[in-house]
């Protein structure tokens, strides 16, 4: 009788896209969860969740202020990859959906002056009830910036 040895170890990259991995299931995974149970498919589309409200920032958010002045110098097409390649399994390819809940097109029209805070507080905190996870540990500042200035491209009136 021989004894087998254990499998290596298997090895899916590094630390980073490991992450990016989980973050990217866990995402499809709640997308799923909300949009296939029974109250989502009952749901008025013009009926207001317990936390839709409109994200209300601090008046001292510096941090924010300063983040949203930053998405200037993004990258709008390497904003688009990060975006179809992470947020388009909740938001729409080319953020493209037919949901308004979900609609990340009409961010200008909702927010205004508040779009970029109110853009950056939201991927690098989440909104859990919602089902939107903190992108903080996956993403770096760079990437929402890119990110957020090719959602600056396809805003509608």
């Amino acid at each position: 009788m021989s004894i087998t040895p254990p499998p290596p170890e298997i090895s899916l990259g590094s630390k980073r896209s490991n992450l990016k991995l989980i973050a990217v299931a866990s995402a499809l995974t709640l997308c799923i969860a909300f949009s296939g149970s029974a109250a989502a498919a009952t749901m008025d589309p013009k009926s207001t969740l317990p936390d839709a409200r409109p994200i209300q920032l601090a008046a001292n958010d510096e941090a924010a202020t300063a983040k949203a002045d930053a998405s200037s110098k993004g990258d709008p097409v390497a904003g688009k990859e990060t975006f179809n390649g992470t947020c388009s399994h909740c938001h729409g390819p080319n953020a493209d959906v037919g949901d308004m809940r979900l609609n990340l097109r009409r961010l200008k029209h909702k927010y205004t002056d508040q779009m970029e805070p109110v853009f950056f507080t939201t991927v690098t905190a989440g909104r859990p009830a919602k089902g939107m996870p903190a992108w903080k540990d996956v993403f770096t500042h760079q990437d929402f910036v890119n990110i957020l200035a090719y959602l600056n491209t396809v805003q509608e009136p």
